[in-house]
């Protein structure tokens, strides 16, 4: 009787250990694998099934795989092409009661070397010099002051901003986001 990979008891008894080892731990290469075309339906079911714990064979894995590298790929690149280029987050800062909603476009280039003079510029030129959580907080404020879509009134005058931690925050959250696209 053969078993699921075609090879019967007695072909299997007669190899060598050396041979079952190659068999089991053996690379398969995919390259001879038919390919089939999947519809964007059938590989969502694939991912489902996947999700589930369910085991998929050697080409719907590679197929699934490709797709999320797709869709991936097609996130990250929005960035470049100015479709997803707009940050936006609601705090509510409860200890301070104070609710506040933010939009800053991601800067280009131009837009990177105004924030960098205008950071030295807050910071009397020791930008190097000063604590990181200092370069941050006056990072996101040159950001926000060159880049701000929607600024929340508590953030719209520099002389009137006393609460550093919102700064601090903000420009962590907007950082996380900027890491996710690529240049």
């Amino acid at each position: 009787m053969a078993d699921k990979k075609g090879l019967d008891k007695e072909t299997l008894e007669q190899l060598s250990t050396e041979e079952r080892q190659q068999l089991k731990y053996a690379k398969v290469d995919h390259a001879d694998m038919p390919k089939k075309e999947y519809t964007p339906k059938e590989l969502e079911e694939l991912r489902k099934q996947s999700e589930a714990g369910e085991k998929l064979t050697p080409v719907e894995a590679s197929a699934l795989r490709e797709y999320q590298n797709d869709k991936r790929v097609k996130a990250v690149n929005m960035i470049i092409q100015g479709a997803n280029d707009v940050w936006k987050k609601d705090y509510d800062f409860k200890e301070d009661k104070v609710k506040m909603h933010i939009e800053i476009k991601y800067p280009n280039v131009v837009e990177m070397g105004r924030i960098e003079a205008m950071k030295q510029d807050y910071l009397g030129g020791y930008g190097q010099e000063v604590a990181p959580v200092y370069e941050l907080i006056y990072d996101t404020l040159a950001t926000i002051r060159i880049c701000g879509v929607k600024i929340p009134q508590e953030l719209a005058n520099d002389n009137n901003i006393y609460n550093l931690e919102w700064l601090a925050q903000i420009g962590i959250d907007f950082r996380a986001w900027k890491a996710t696209f690529r240049y």
